[in-house]
């Protein structure tokens, strides 16, 4: 190792701030006399450069040893007796706070700085110096930028709180990256490396990809997984393990993806979050080839810009989501399989409590949108914008059904359910408020919309949707269903789509009541409306292409003639024939022939004669 003479200059100058490296620093106390070794360094009075090399004594020498030894300081070694070299011999040489840099053999530079007070008179004040690790960050504090009046914090800390998968933590190394060396044991390192508040583990774009064999677990909270971006890959040629554990609180995974060659034989995940993965955000993810993406067992979840293709056929899951107190957002995240190839579910959700979903694609699937809660549980408060439910078997199925199972207040706006092998929207079981505002119910199979007969749905409402090339009924309400508001749609053709094969509308025959049919355009269907429900408390009207709009005649049996009108204003004319009196809900209207009487819905007409008149009706539904 090089040693270095210097000159120094009375007075203080930049000398004092940092000294010239010595090449040994004593940590315990030494005679300051005679070549020595110190440290595993072997010093000398004439050193490689033809100078004495230096020693910094940091714990006095063996008349006065000691941490604050009046000895300590920067020393020139001699065979006979040292002397304090010329830099550190007179008191203008140093203050609180000199830097004395020792190098090693192994090129680690090590800075002692003077802790002493000032002011320092070498020879009768003691002297302490603290070790500065440089290789380390170890006592170098790093602020905040642009931040007023910003706490400084050591750089050891801050360098702490991101480590990178390929720093090499523990004794196997940094991951590779290379699709081959398996990184698992690397990149768990790493993460175990976070304190245990958390921090953020970094994955630079890998040659290839970061192959796993094991689930990597986050049990600490508010750990964030984050790659480089779109070439950055978890890896594992058989999807045999999940591929991330969540198990703490607050965690995110950003900018990251996972693939596969093959399934495995059995249900994995990419991302698995168990109960107390609360907080948990997915963000710029992207998954192929996996068995299922991501299972959500907590309370809190986050996911945006998220792309999945090509999950397990049958029964791989996009999403599955189940906990009773489960409010998820979803933002712009694509989940699809090729042609042919239908996963079991795109979103599946058995128990949650809030779900919001904005610009969300699932295609290729059994059921694109599942919403059936485990026994005694609840799925409710989902509210969908702008996504697209397509070409599965079923675009959304709601099922109810369980023992003490409930689907509730589900509202979609100005979505898509079109292009299914069966129905676009199922309904069924126990369904308590459900809403399809502005919505396309196209070109499927069988139905646009179907609600179970008898099914406890209520409080549905269908608005300003289309309905257009079904193979059976645009829309169909099972025998039995109340409390149903249809209005305002267009039930046939529409954008060069043609109608419906089946009715526009069809209530199948039973109870039903407390419902609305109105205003919508049924022109187009093989029929318009079918309805054979026989409730007392409903209205059917202005719903154009409507072949009950027509005018029929009406068979008129033995006075006094009772008439009642269907779910549909209705208006009844009476001609000829010699008729005494008129009456409607017991009050006389007309006490001759040749007159029309308007009923509302379920309303009754009495006509008492003495020679039957005609009677015929005009249903304004």
């Amino acid at each position: 190792m090089v040693s270095t003479a210097t000159d120094r200059r009375l007075g203080l100058n930049s000398g004092a701030a940092i000294k010239v490296p010595c090449i040994a620093v004593a940590t315990g106390a030494i005679a300051l006399s005679g070549e020595q070794t110190i440290g595993g360094v072997t010093v000398h009075a004439i050193g490689a450069t033809g100078n004495p090399d230096r020693v910094l004594v940091a714990a006095g020498s063996t008349l006065n040893p000691g941490s604050t030894s009046i000895d300590n300081g920067v020393w020139a070694v001699s065979t006979g007796s040292w002397t304090r070299d010329l830099d550190f011999d007179g008191s203008f040489d140093v203050v609180s706070g000199t830097v004395v840099p020792v190098l090693s053999s192994s090129g680690t530079t090590t800075l002692y700085a003077l802790t002493t007070a000032n002011p320092i008179v070498l020879g009768s004040t003691p002297i302490a110096f603290s070790p500065q690790f440089l290789n380390q960050a170890g006592q170098i504090n790093y602020t905040p930028p642009n931040v007023a009046a910003a706490v400084p914090i050591l750089a050891s800390t801050k360098m702490s709180q991101i480590v990178s998968v390929t720093d090499g933590y523990g004794v196997v190394g940094p991951a590779l990256g290379n699709a081959i060396a398996d990184d698992t044991t690397a990149i768990q390192n790493a993460i175990n490396a976070l304190p245990v508040t958390g921090g953020r583990v970094y994955f630079p774009n890998p040659t290839s990809a970061y192959q796993v064999s094991a689930a990597l677990a986050l049990t600490v909270g508010g750990v964030i997984l984050e790659g480089a971006g779109g070439a950055c890959y978890l890896f594992q040629g058989t999807h045999n393990s999940d591929f991330v554990s969540v198990q703490a609180g607050n965690c995110e995974i950003r900018n990251l993806g996972f693939k596969c060659n093959s399934f495995g034989a059995s249900q994995h995940w990419a991302i698995n979050a168990n109960a107390s993965s609360d907080g948990l955000v997915i963000h710029n993810v992207r998954a192929n080839n996996c068995y299922s993406f991501v299972n959500f067992l907590g309370v809190n979840l986050r996911m945006a810009l998220f792309n999945v293709t090509n999950i397990q056929t049958a029964s791989g899951i996009g999403v599955q989501i189940n906990n009773a107190n489960a409010t998820v957002i979803m933002q712009q995240g694509l989940i699809g399989n090729g042609a042919g190839n239908q996963a079991f579910a795109g979103i599946y959700m058995t128990a949650a409590t809030s779900v919001q979903m904005y610009g969300i694609n699932l295609f290729k699937m059994g059921i694109a949108l599942g919403m059936i809660p485990n026994a005694a549980s609840t799925v409710g408060n989902i509210y969908a914008v702008a996504c697209f439910f397509d070409t599965s078997n079923y675009g959304l199925y709601v099922d109810g059904s369980a023992a003490g199972a409930q689907v509730s207040s589900i509202d979609f706006v100005a979505s898509w359910f079109n292009g299914h092998s069966v129905d676009g929207v199922r309904l069924k079981g126990t369904v308590k408020g459900a809403s399809f505002i502005g919505c396309q119910l196209n070109s499927n199979t069988t139905s646009g919309l179907v609600v179970d007969a008898s099914a406890p749905v209520q409080d549905l409402f269908i608005e300003g949707c289309r309905a257009a090339g079904n193979g059976s009924d645009g829309i169909t309400i099972g025998a039995n269903v109340n409390l149903f508001h249809i209005k305002n749609n267009v039930i046939g053709p529409f954008g060069g789509v043609g109608g419906n094969g089946g009715n526009g509308i069809t209530v199948g025959a039973g109870t039903g009541n407390n419902y609305e049919i109105i205003g919508n355009d049924l022109h187009g269907n093989a029929s318009g409306l079918s309805n054979g429900a026989t409730g007392t408390t409903c209205l059917v009207t202005n719903n154009t292409g409507n072949p009950q709009t027509q005018t029929v005649a009406i068979t008129v049996t033995g006075s006094p003639f009772s008439y009642t009108a269907g779910p549909s204003p209705e208006a009844i004319y009476i001609n000829t024939g010699t008729v005494s009196l008129v009456t409607v809900e017991g009050v006389g209207v007309y006490s001759q022939t040749n007159c029309s009487v308007k009923l509302r819905p379920k309303q009754t007409v009495v006509v008492t004669y003495t020679v039957a008149p005609g009677m015929a009706k005009t249903i304004e539904g």
